[in-house]
C-alpha cells in the first residue's frame, strides 16, 4: 500500500536470481502508479488482482498490464445499461481532480457520448469543495449525478449537496465500490464535516453503485473445486475466515490466468519458436509477446466468476447495489438489487427490492416548457367591437357633457370629473383591444402591445378611480359644510386641492 515500498521490492525481485518471467502485483492503484512503468523496461508481463483505475488500460503507457479486477473499461457498460433501464437519458458527471479519477470520469464520459440514446449535460471536477460545481448542477435542473471520487471527498460532497437542498426524492446518485457498509463513519471523522450522520445519509439514501460479485455461482471451475470447497480449503491454509474479505478470490484467478497462459505460451514456444520460458531474459521480446497474447486469449470460469479480458481488462460478473435507509440511521443498509452478467451482457434487476425516497423513479431532468396561450381571431374581433361600442358610448356622452356644461343637472354632476371619468373608460376600453392583440399569434410581430397593455390598463382605471373618489369627496363636503343646509358653490380646483 506504499508506493515506494512497493518500487522497492520490486527492484530488489528483479536483482536477486533467478530471472523473473512475469509479475503478480501490486494489488493497488496507487502502488501500480509506481511499479507497472517500470515492467516496461524489464519486458515483463504484470497482472493484478486489484487495480481498478481504467488509467492502467492505455496500452501506450502501460503495455504489458492486465488486471483481474474489473475497471471502468468494463464496468462502464454495465452501469450505462442500469441508466437506460431506469429511463435516465441525461447524466452529469463530477468527479474529484484526481488522475486515477479522471480518468475513470474520461472513460464513462467517452461511453455516454458514444450511446445516441444519452445525453452528458456535463462534466465538472472539483479539488476542495464541491459546492459550486454542485450548485451548477442544481440550476441545471438534472437529477441523475455520477461522483467519481474517493470516500472522504464523497461525504464532503454530500455534506454540501445536504446544504444546498439536494437531498429531495428527484435526486438521484451514482458512486464507484463503495459498497461497505457504514463506510461513511471512518470518512466523517477523517475528513470533520460539518454535517451529522444523519444528513449525510438523507443524502446518499438511494444510491447506486456496482461491486465485483467475489464468489461465483457456478459449480464448475478451472480449479475443479466448487466455490464452497476453495473458501474451505483458504481457511485451512491461511487460518483466515474466508469471508472476512473475499478479495483473495480474484487473486486466486488471477494466479490461475497467468499459469494458464505460461503453460501455453511454453508449448507454443517449443513447438514454433524452438525455444522455452527457461530462456526469456529481459531484453527478450518474443517471449514476451507469446505471453501477452496467450493471456489475452484466457477464458475460463474461476471461483469469483467468469475470467476473461477485453483489452487487457477482466470482464466479470457485477453485483448491483442500494443503499437504503429505512427509519433511523442505524437500520441503513447496502442490498444487493440485481446483477449484471458479464457473459450475457445484461442487467436482471429485482424491482421488489428497489427502495425509491418519493416512492417513484425520478426523472433524469426536469423540462420546462413555455406555452403560449392564444385566443382566437373570432373571440378577439367579438370583443373588439364590444370594447368599440363602449369607446363610442364614452365619446358620446363626453360630448354630450361638454357641450351641455352650463346646463344646471349637469352642472350639479361635476362636469370636469365627469370628463376624467369618461376620459379613464375610453382608455380602458382600448386596453381591451391591446390586450386582445398580445394574445393573437401576430403578438411577436406586434411588441408595442406589451406596453400598452400595462400603461393602457394602469392609466384609464386610475383615471376611472380617482374621478369616482373626487365626486365622493365632493359630495362628503358639501354635506358636512355647515349645520344649515345652504347653497355652497364648491369650485373643482378649490376640491382639487384639498384632495
Amino acid at each position: 500500500y506504499v508506493p515506494w515500498v512497493a518500487a522497492k521490492v520490486f527492484y530488489d525481485s528483479i536483482i536477486t536470481p533467478p530471472v523473473k518471467i512475469a509479475l503478480f502485483g501490486p494489488l493497488t492503484s496507487i502502488c501500480s502508479e509506481i511499479v507497472v512503468p517500470l515492467t516496461k523496461s524489464y519486458n515483463l508481463v504484470s497482472i493484478s488482482s486489484g487495480v481498478t483505475s481504467v488509467k492502467f488500460i492505455n496500452q501506450e503507457l502501460y503495455p504489458y498490464f492486465f488486471t483481474a479486477d474489473a475497471t471502468e473499461h468494463t464496468i462502464g457498460p454495465a452501469r450505462i445499461s442500469l441508466m437506460k433501464s431506469f429511463n435516465w437519458t441525461k447524466i452529469i458527471i463530477l468527479n474529484y481532480a484526481d488522475n486515477l479519477f479522471t480518468s475513470n470520469a474520461d472513460q464513462l464520459s467517452y461511453l455516454i457520448k458514444k450511446d445516441p440514446n444519452m445525453k452528458l449535460i456535463t462534466s465538472l471536477s472539483f479539488t476542495t469543495s464541491a459546492r459550486t460545481q454542485l450548485q451548477t448542477i442544481k440550476e441545471s435542473n438534472s437529477k441523475i449525478i455520477y461522483l467519481v471520487a474517493p470516500e472522504n471527498e464523497c461525504v464532503k460532497a454530500f455534506c454540501e449537496a445536504k446544504r444546498l437542498d439536494m437531498d429531495g426524492p428527484e435526486y438521484v446518485w451514482f458512486v464507484i465500490f463503495l459498497s461497505v457498509n457504514k463506510w461513511w463513519k471512518r470518512a466523517m471523522i477523517d475528513t470533520g464535516v460539518n454535517c451529522t450522520e444523519q444528513e449525510i445519509l438523507s443524502v446518499m439514501n438511494g444510491y447506486f453503485t456496482l461491486s465485483d460479485i467475489e464468489l461465483g455461482i457456478n459449480n464448475r471451475t478451472i480449479s475443479e473445486m466448487t466455490p464452497t470447497q476453495y473458501l474451505k480449503e483458504f481457511e485451512k491454509f491461511s487460518g483466515i475466515p474466508a469471508l472476512r474479505n473475499l478479495h483473495h478470490t480474484n487473486s486466486y484467478d488471477a494466479i490461475w490466468a497467468l499459469a494458464l497462459a505460461l503453460n501455453r505460451s511454453e508449448v507454443i514456444l517449443r513447438n514454433e519458436h524452438n525455444t522455452s520460458l527457461a530462456q526469456f531474459t529481459y531484453t527478450n521480446n518474443q517471449i514476451l509477446q507469446v505471453i501477452l497474447h496467450q493471456l489475452q486469449q484466457i477464458k475460463f470460469t474461476g471461483v469469483s466468476g467468469p475470467t476473461r479480458f477485453i483489452n487487457r481488462s477482466r470482464v466479470k460478473d457485477l453485483a448491483i447495489l442500494q443503499l437504503q435507509v429505512k427509519g433511523n440511521i442505524n437500520s441503513s443498509e447496502i442490498v444487493r438489487i440485481g446483477i449484471f452478467s458479464a457473459d450475457a451482457n445484461q442487467i436482471e434487476l429485482d424491482q421488489s427490492k428497489i427502495n425509491w425516497k418519493g416512492g417513484f423513479i425520478p426523472a433524469s431532468q426536469v423540462n420546462f416548457k413555455i406555452i403560449a396561450r392564444r385566443i382566437s381571431m373570432p373571440i378577439f374581433i367579438a370583443f373588439s367591437a364590444v370594447s368599440t361600442c363602449g369607446v363610442l358610448l364614452a365619446v358620446a356622452s363626453l360630448i354630450i357633457n361638454i357641450n351641455k356644461r352650463e346646463s344646471r343637472i349637469i352642472r350639479m354632476s361635476s362636469p370636469n370629473i365627469n370628463n376624467i371619468f369618461l376620459m379613464g373608460c375610453i382608455i380602458c376600453y382600448t386596453s381591451a383591444v391591446t390586450f386582445g392583440l398580445g394574445a393573437l399569434d401576430v403578438a411577436y410581430k406586434l411588441p408595442f402591445t406589451c406596453i400598452l397593455q400595462v400603461w393602457t390598463l394602469a392609466i384609464g382605471f386610475s383615471l376611472i378611480l380617482g374621478s369616482l373618489i373626487a365626486k365622493t369627496w365632493r359630495i362628503y363636503k358639501v354635506l358636512t359644510n355647515g349645520a344649515k343646509m345652504r347653497m355652497v358653490n364648491y369650485k373643482h380646483v378649490r376640491l382639487s386641492a384639498e384632495l
